[in-house]
């Protein structure tokens, strides 16, 4: 399959006339024989017709092929040293990257917006170096709406101290005052959104009685409080003196590390409020999602690298165990306590589970196997309880 390299339509093999716009086609002006020419002109013309083609899909909304298209132009053309060649590839690559940006893919867009800053920010050519001011200036555009302002501001203030030496006075006119506009807006919108999420700290802070934020917290109306927080970390180094001190004032926690486990420990003491002790199964998880088991475990394990001040207030929480195993057994245990209390017996079958889906007739199981190994103080607690060495014989499970 060939392709007319003035307008970029596809033409059946042999063709050699483009009904769409009215050209006589020679052999070599189709695809197939330029694609591999080494003939400047003839390269020239078909990597404007891709580029041509890539447009019309745009303009069709096949944003896919688009990218296809411009995609061949910037594989197959890049390391072309002529002029007009290089000016295409730009132009492909900045068109490559507003189609990205239509998808929704904002990372390729601004990989794209890079590439043709980095490849052709030292050529003199006018046309490339509009390319890349157009690279620029779209490039701090999406940053911009991306919520990245010191990235947008670094971006347009490049295009000025780029291009403001214009010998054009309209245009370095036109370079400045668009570069404070969008500056200005930049400001006016990075201060109304800073303002917004601390009025969301505060209230955070007032419901909660701390600022230690989840990082994928939401507030009820959708705001994301979690990752404004994280942002105020990252950019520590550059805020105002005025806001670290008021963030400071509502106990703000600059540590992200520090606030993970402060999650933790948090869900941890609603934990022990509500069941009455701190015998967390590894696989537990809160009604909010937050995987308090896989936590515990954590603090398990890394004993021996917890602070003093961590470990004297885990060992504060009722119940608190540090070995994994006998958290294991006292929770099998308390989970054979209610059965006593609820059924008047401790003859457990082996595969009668809680209304919680705790195994609890497979862990009986493997107290009566494990007898000759318990300790003599835990087959006197389960010998307490009425417990049964012999598994029992025709009880149902209440389940």
């Amino acid at each position: 399959m060939a392709y007319c390299t003035k307008c970029g339509t596809d033409l059946a093999s042999g063709v050699r006339y483009c009904a769409s716009c009215s050209t006589a086609v020679s052999p070599e002006m189709s695809s197939s024989s330029g694609e591999t020419s080494t003939d400047p002109a003839i390269r020239e013309q078909v990597a404007e017709a891709l580029v041509n083609r890539a447009v019309a899909h745009g303009d069709q909304g096949d944003n896919a092929a688009a990218i296809a298209d411009y995609t061949l132009v910037v594989e197959s053309y890049s390391a072309d040293a002529d002029p007009a060649i290089r000016e295409l590839v730009a132009e492909a690559l900045v068109n490559r990257a507003v189609a990205h940006g239509d998808q929704g893919d904002y990372a390729a867009e601004i990989a794209d917006y890079t590439l043709v800053v980095e490849s052709y920010s030292a050529d003199a050519d006018p046309a490339i170096r509009e390319q890349v001011a157009a690279a620029l200036n779209n490039r701090g555009i999406t940053h911009r709406d991306q919520g990245d302002f010191t990235a947008a501001i670094a971006d347009l203030t490049l295009v000025v101290e780029s291009y403001s030496a214009d010998a054009d006075p309209a245009i370095r006119e036109q370079v400045v005052a668009a570069r404070d506009a969008i500056v200005t807006r930049i400001v006016e919108h990075a201060t109304s959104s800073w303002e917004e999420g601390f009025a969301h700290l505060e209230q955070y802070v007032a419901a909660h009685g701390d600022a230690r934020v989840p990082d994928g917290r939401k507030t009820e109306d959708g705001y994301t409080l979690g990752q404004w927080v994280r942002n105020q970390r990252s950019t520590r180094s550059t805020m105002s003196a005025e806001r670290v001190t008021r963030l400071d004032g509502l106990g703000f926690v600059w540590d992200a590390i520090e606030t993970k486990w402060e999650e933790g420990f948090a869900h941890l003491e609603q934990y022990v409020e509500a069941q009455g002790d701190a015998r967390v199964s590894t696989a537990f998880k809160t009604e909010g999602g937050y995987n308090l088991g896989s936590w515990v475990s954590n603090q398990r394990s890394r004993r021996s690298t917890l602070s003093a001040e961590r470990v004297t207030r885990l060992e504060a929480v009722s119940g608190w165990v540090w070995d994994g195993q006998e958290a294991a057994w006292e929770e099998g245990f308390a989970h054979l306590e209610q059965y006593v209390a609820a059924q008047g017996d401790a003859r457990v079958l082996s595969s009668f589970k809680t209304e919680n889906g705790y195994n609890l007739g497979r862990w009986v199981s493997k107290q009566r196997s494990n007898r000759s190994t318990l300790s003599a103080e835990r087959v006197t607690r389960l010998d307490g309880r009425g417990f049964v060495w012999k598994p029992p014989i025709g009880r149902k499970s209440s389940r």
